[in-house]
């Protein structure tokens, strides 16, 4: 029989997420995961074909008992491609970022101008 519980947990870990980072990407609750790697629930089958459409892998890893010995060290056969919602992630990160310091670039140039054209500015705005 299959060990579920084991096989989520192995795929978490080599995937080097915490439960917390798993739950997101995956819409499972913290808990539930947490309660699934321990042995008290078992995942629906929607639920691991959810976890492997989002994580790219075959299907078949949850159903096949030889599918666990490929999962170690080193990247396993079953094809884990990195997380496209973690690359969506990430991009969105970085424009959020980008977004910012643009905007911090442009409160300093008003901040210039206002200077500029009203010496006082400062010690009137910070008083």
């Amino acid at each position: 029989m299959v060990d579920y519980a084991l096989k989520i947990k192995k795929l978490r870990k080599f995937l080097s997420l915490t439960q917390e980072q798993f739950s997101v990407d995956t819409g499972i609750s913290r808990s539930r995961i947490s309660q699934i790697e321990i042995g008290k629930f078992k995942p629906t089958i929607k639920s691991l074909t959810d976890i492997a459409r989002i994580y790219s892998i075959d299907v078949n890893y949850f159903f096949n008992e030889e599918f666990l010995l490929s999962i170690g060290t080193s990247k396993p056969s079953i094809g884990i491609v990195e997380c496209s919602l973690c690359k969506e992630k990430e991009r969105l990160i970085r424009s959020l970022e980008t977004q910012i310091e643009n905007q911090n670039k442009m409160i300093e140039m008003q901040d210039r101008l206002l200077k500029i054209k009203d010496p006082s500015y400062k010690q009137s705005a910070s008083g």
